[in-house]
């Protein structure tokens, strides 16, 4: 019975504290120039997002329509972690700006902040940064009823959009339509050849990561800090460029694949692997253009040939980052592309269906087992199996 109560006592100061933290802290300062009833309508919907945020269900009806399953993915996000020892207070939330974009349209920015964050070797004149994120929201008030969403539309709302193919990009000035055509061709081929239907797309032009963060609402993002070389999709139907590349062969395969094989049994050397091959190898080169297959392959034998001494399972296993292309791109992956194109050519889809399924969980050890009962390679045979593969590359 004393068990049973301290743990009902225990789950409600838990609730008590979660419930204290969500709220936001409404400054004085705050000059939004409407009615205080509008006001109070919006700072109060405000309140309800973030409490259903950090109880991990949004409803719908606090949700603009248009992209509603970004939004939500991007307010996921927002969820605060619950109070401990080392950060009694939890996160706190306060409205730093707030402003009416049109009679039932208003901006709205909130600062986050924690009291537990450890600045490795933070010189002792420094103080470690509080700010966890700053957040932008757009909220709409329609008849009383006040519905959120990130500021995608608002942020890109002079933009122009062209279709091509399955795919919509949105973008400031010019797009590459040889690029676009490209990346359409390849969105239908990669889905047909996992024999799912080809989906339509909506793709935003964006000129590095940082800039992708605040259209979906992330002015400041902790630990996003100084990322620039990526991109983001898909999501509900949403891609956001690399590097303002309009090409996104490599995730587009990672997107359909999940849509037919289980996440705990996917293993990430093939899926990597297939991606290369397939797509591209997700960054772009010193020039804006993705690093396909090919260049990767030929530095790599350009490679192994200056360097008698290098083993191709050295740097497969290691993951050795080699090519002056690009400091991401990965030895470990150009090689399993090789391996996996090999397994295709042998086995066809089956036999890549089993090798991409071979497990997530000790991914190498099962990756060695699979490639060697399709194809026989092996680790004894590697560096030979691997050289031969590269002599017949086309």
């Amino acid at each position: 019975m004393y068990k049973a109560l301290l743990t009902v006592c225990l789950l409600l100061t838990i609730l008590f504290f979660r419930a204290e933290a969500s709220p936001i802290v409404r400054p004085g300062y705050l000059n939004p120039g409407i009615e205080d009833a509008t006001e109070s309508r919006v700072l109060d919907a405000l309140d309800e997002l973030f409490a259903a945020i950090d109880n991990g269900s949004v409803a719908d009806r606090l949700l603009v329509r248009e992209h509603a399953g970004l939004t939500k993915s991007s307010l996921s996000n927002l969820r605060a972690p619950a109070p401990d020892e080392g950060n009694p207070e939890g996160d706190r939330r306060q409205l730093i700006n707030f402003y009416s974009l049109s009679p039932d349209r208003y901006f709205l920015t909130i600062a986050i902040t924690d009291s537990n964050f450890e600045e490795e070797e933070v010189e002792e004149s420094a103080s470690p940064p509080a700010i966890k994120m700053i957040v932008n929201l757009v909220a709409q008030d329609h008849d009383g009823s006040v519905e959120f969403a990130i500021p995608l539309q608002h942020m890109t709302r002079h933009w122009k959009s062209e279709t091509v193919g399955r795919v919509t990009y949105h973008f400031r000035s010019t797009l590459n339509r040889t690029r676009a055509s490209h990346f359409d061709s390849r969105n239908t081929a990669i889905a047909e050849k996992l024999g799912v239907a080809p989906e339509a797309m909506d793709f935003y032009m964006c000129d590095d990561y940082q800039e992708i963060l605040a259209l979906i609402g992330f002015q400041y993002d902790r630990e996003s800090n100084g990322m620039t070389r990526d991109g983001y999709g898909v999501d509900d139907g949403v891609i956001f460029s690399i590097m303002n590349n309009e090409d996104f062969s490599h995730d587009i395969f990672h997107y359909y694949s999940g849509k037919i094989n289980r996440r705990e049994d996917r293993n990430g050397i093939t899926e990597e692997g297939v991606a290369y091959s397939w797509g591209n190898a997700y960054y772009t080169d010193p020039a804006g253009e993705m690093i396909e297959q090919r260049a990767l392959v030929e530095a790599l034998a350009q490679y192994l040939a200056a360097n008698p001494g290098a083993s191709a399972r050295e740097l497969f296993e290691n993951n050795r980052k080699i090519f002056d292309l690009a400091p991401e791109a990965s030895a470990l992956s150009t090689i399993s592309s090789l391996i996996c194109d090999e397994v295709e050519r042998r086995e066809g889809m089956p036999g890549l269906l089993e090798l991409i399924n071979c497990g997530r969980k000790d991914a190498m050890d099962r990756y060695f087992e699979t490639i060697d009962r399709l194809v026989g390679i092996n680790r004894g045979n590697f560096n030979e199996r691997v050289g031969e593969l590269i002599e017949r590359y086309e």
